[in-house]
């Protein structure tokens, strides 16, 4: 290894160590980052539509028990549909999505702890008509409440699993479809 090449790999290893030095000091640190994957389900009767999404995010942690979160999301998968009548074939999914949740904590000792989240949640809905002369896409914008609960799981005093249900705003599709939207996620939050 060329002395160069040694002289970097010192300097990284200490500015680490230090690194972790400040973080491990500063453990008062209100903010934390978040991370996850959701499935969401649409449901209409009896049609339920699947999709996927990623999550990230930023929260900022009052006391013990009151934080806000700010996620941004992105849709990694879409389900086809099938229009019985003209056999028109229909693919939702999601496009992104933005929200900001009022987290309430309550811990269960050093196990992890149980919250509730409630804010404004805008998810944008992509629609493409796939096997018509009209071919296109649309995107629908739905913006209102969300809420649910969940569990932090402490895996270290900086890191935890998140296990959460959140109620979505009704997705219309820009039409009398009016979809109950719901999801289930699993993430990780890193406390800076």
């Amino acid at each position: 290894m060329e002395p160069c090449m040694k002289t970097k790999l010192l300097i990284a290893a200490f500015a680490l160590a230090a690194a972790q030095q400040t973080m491990a000091a500063d453990s008062s640190s209100p903010w934390s980052v978040v991370a996850g994957a959701k499935a969401h389900t649409l449901s209409k009767g009896p049609l339920d539509l699947d999709i996927n999404s990623l999550e990230f995010g930023a929260a900022y942690r009052f006391n013990d028990n009151l934080s806000v979160e700010g996620r941004l999301g992105l849709g990694v998968t879409e389900q086809m549909v099938t229009e019985s009548v003209e056999f028109t074939q229909i693919e939702f999914g999601i496009n992104r999505s933005a929200a900001v949740l009022a987290k309430a904590e309550y811990p269960t000792g050093n196990i992890g702890s149980v919250y509730a989240v409630a804010g404004v949640d805008q998810t944008v809905y992509n629609a493409k008509l796939l096997n018509t002369p009209f071919k296109g896409a649309d995107h629908f914008s739905e913006v209102g409440l969300a809420y649910g609960v969940g569990y932090a799981f402490n895996l270290n005093s900086k890191t935890a699993l998140t296990v959460e249900y959140i109620k979505k705003p009704t997705a219309d599709f820009g039409s009398d479809l009016g979809f109950s939207a719901s999801a289930i996620g699993v993430g990780f939050s890193f406390k800076l």
